[in-house]
């Protein structure tokens, strides 16, 4: 028999079990593990009920873990699953947890589902490739995605990506308009939009603000700005600076025409 010298409480939640068995003196246990192995009262335990106590231990800890993880946010069984495994829970506790937690209606996938479709929705200017992408990362099965994005409309996609690219030029610096084309065309390509459906919204936002941008005044700010680094006249500084230039988003004929004046 293993002997209980003593058990005091060590926090809201658990308590310090110091038993008489050399190398194994003290663990801090759970108080369901109190409760179920009545170790209030009781003053030994045999072998067997020692492991047991331990193994069943293990599963508290975990499942309390679990329940402080799902309190901050919703998870499915997989992103569960992952959270677990990295905070060191044993591969069989944490299937012994999950399976107890969906008994107990703690972990829902399709409910999980619905609130991260109206979070979607409602706040990501996101297009539905990133939405797949996302689903899958979080372990819904094909049917579950494929409903998902029926539900993503061509108009809300379509909303969704016109937002972000006014979004995107809100505060942004006048800038050469292939600039802006190129980095309008990176955002909306990082944010899962197509580009056939990002393509021509560009091409119409930026046709529309074309008035805006006086590029002649752009282009002499820039070259002022590095002129003196070359020499104009030389044929290879030249090239350099045109490159220079245009790499910034200004079209060849433009700069040509700027130093031949």
């Amino acid at each position: 028999m293993i002997k209980i010298k003593s058990l005091k409480p060590k926090t809201k939640t658990t308590f310090q079990l110091t038993v008489d068995k050399p190398g194994e003196s003290d663990h801090i246990v759970h108080q369901e593990t109190v409760i179920a192995y009545q170790l209030f009262t009781r003053q030994s335990l045999d072998e067997k009920t020692y492991k047991a106590l331990l193994k069943d231990d293990q599963f508290y800890h975990a499942y309390a873990l679990a329940l402080t993880k799902l309190a901050r946010r919703n998870y499915t069984r997989k992103r569960l699953k992952e959270a677990l495994k990295k905070d060191g829970v044993p591969q069989g506790i944490i299937h012994q947890v999950l399976d107890r937690l969906e008994k107990d209606n703690y972990v829902d996938e399709a409910k999980t589902l619905a609130m991260m479709l109206e979070d979607f929705f409602t706040f990501e200017l996101k297009g539905r490739y990133h939405l797949r992408k996302k689903l899958e990362e979080e372990g819904f099965d094909e049917e579950s995605i494929a409903q998902s994005l029926e539900a993503f409309s061509s108009k809300c996609e379509t909303e969704k990506c016109q937002a972000l690219i006014e979004k995107t030029t809100k505060s942004q610096k006048p800038q050469p308009q292939e600039k802006l084309k190129i980095k309008l065309q990176t955002k909306c390509y990082q944010s899962g939009f197509s580009q056939s459906l990002f393509q021509p919204l560009i091409e119409a936002y930026v046709k529309e603000i074309e008035a805006t941008i006086d590029e002649g005044a752009l282009l002499d700010l820039a070259i002022q700005k590095v002129k003196k680094q070359y020499d104009v006249l030389d044929h290879r500084e030249r090239q350099k600076l045109i490159q220079k230039l245009m790499r910034q988003g200004f079209r060849y004929e433009m700069i040509q025409k700027k130093l031949n004046s």
